[in-house]
This record gives C-alpha cells, sequence and structure tokens, in this order.
C-alpha cells in the first residue's frame, strides 16, 4: 500500500512539474548592446525555457548548456527588442535646452526664475519653459492656475510660453496669446480648454490638453543646431 502511494506521488509530481528546455537559435546575425553602450555580435544564443536569452555564442562556439531544440535563424538579423518606453525623447531633450520650473516652491518663486531667465536670455525671440505645477505651490498651495497678466508682470515685452509638469496644459502671457491669435472670440478646440477670466470670455494665460495646439503652432521651431 505504501510503495503504490509513493509511487502514485511521484507520478503526480512529474506531471506538475513544468518541462525544462532551452532553445539553440544558430545561423544568425546577431548584435547585442550591453549596459555600457557597447556592442557585441553573435552567430547564436540560447533560451531558456522561460524565454530569456542565457547565452550569446560566436561562430564555432559551443553551448554550455544541455540543448533540446535546435531553431535555424536561416541568416536573419537579430537585434534588441525596441520597446517605446513612452519617455518623448525629443521634447525631454528640448527641455534641456529651456527654462526648468520643476523646483518652483510658490507663483512668486515661478515668476522670479522666469525674470531671471529672461535676463540671461535677452536675444530670444521667444521664451520657453517648462514643468510649473500649482498644486505645489506653497503650503496653502495657489489653488488656481497663473495667468498672463501675472506672467506679464516680468516679461511684458516678449511672448512666453510654459508647458505644465503633466504635459496637458500651457502658461502664455499677452504676447503669446497674440502670436497664437487667440482671443475672446476664440472657440475652445475638439479636446481642449481655454482657460477664460472668470465673468467674460477673455483668455486668463492657461490653455489645456488640446487648446495649448493653438499656442505650440506660433512657436518657433528650435533651429537644427
Amino acid at each position: 500500500m505504501i510503495g503504490r502511494f509513493a509511487a502514485l506521488a511521484a507520478l503526480m509530481l512529474a506531471v506538475a512539474a513544468p518541462a525544462q528546455a532551452t532553445t539553440l537559435i544558430d545561423n544568425v546575425e546577431g548584435i547585442a548592446v550591453h549596459r555600457d553602450g557597447s556592442i557585441d555580435r553573435f552567430a547564436a544564443m540560447v533560451i531558456d525555457d522561460e524565454g530569456r536569452v542565457v547565452e550569446l555564442l560566436d561562430f564555432g562556439d559551443k553551448p554550455t548548456v544541455k540543448i533540446d531544440f535546435r531553431e535555424d535563424g536561416k541568416g536573419r538579423v537579430v537585434i534588441p527588442g525596441i520597446v517605446d518606453s513612452h519617455v518623448h525623447l525629443m521634447d525631454l531633450g528640448l527641455a534641456q535646452l529651456s527654462l526648468d520650473l520643476t523646483g518652483a516652491t510658490s507663483l512668486d518663486d515661478a515668476l522670479a526664475r522666469i525674470a531671471a531667465y529672461a535676463a540671461r536670455h535677452p536675444d530670444r525671440p521667444w521664451l520657453v519653459g517648462f514643468g510649473w505645477n500649482q498644486e505645489n505651490w506653497g503650503p496653502g498651495r495657489l489653488g488656481r492656475f497663473p495667468t498672463a497678466a501675472e506672467l506679464d508682470a516680468v516679461v511684458p515685452n516678449r511672448p512666453v510660453w510654459l508647458t505644465r509638469v503633466d504635459g496637458h496644459a500651457g502658461w502664455a502671457n499677452t504676447k503669446a496669446l497674440e502670436a497664437a491669435e487667440i482671443t475672446a472670440a476664440t472657440a475652445d478646440p475638439a479636446g481642449g480648454r481655454i482657460i477664460r477670466i472668470a465673468g467674460g470670455k477673455t483668455p486668463a494665460g492657461v490653455l489645456v490638453d488640446s487648446a495649448a495646439a493653438l499656442v505650440n503652432a506660433a512657436v518657433p521651431p528650435p533651429l537644427a543646431e
């Protein structure tokens, strides 16, 4: 009886255990990119039963593990997976050349940074930046969006356009609104909203979501250099 139970238990374990298998894919033109940025070319790779590459082999190399299956790559090119990590790479790069307001702790702090930036760059026809977040402005928080009038107080003579930290809104001064031809008669575009001064239709200075494209279209594109 004990023998039968032991045999049954062994059979159940054998059935429940996942099959361990490794696959050799050879005859490929492989290119690997290491963490330090260096490039390695290979002719074959060994993949374990979990789909992980465990060995890269040059021409003539032998696998160091037992191979269960072999696939002929037929000379195809193999490269690392190209994965979209949704980082807006160009925007991040251009942001390094513009005004960063991510550390601003209050509206006054943000305005002081904007004024200082304008003083450092007197020849730029537009001042562009990013990173403001009115939700982080002081212990009591601003509780509202900033306005064009507040930007005008520090930069009245040039267009200023500042993208919110999440990319879903932009803050413009009066010159930027004029350059984009945004007036009280401008309708909210589909998927966006022009924040208005309370009690009327006059734009207050912040444009949300697709409405920001109205100002973006007026901002001169970056020079190639």
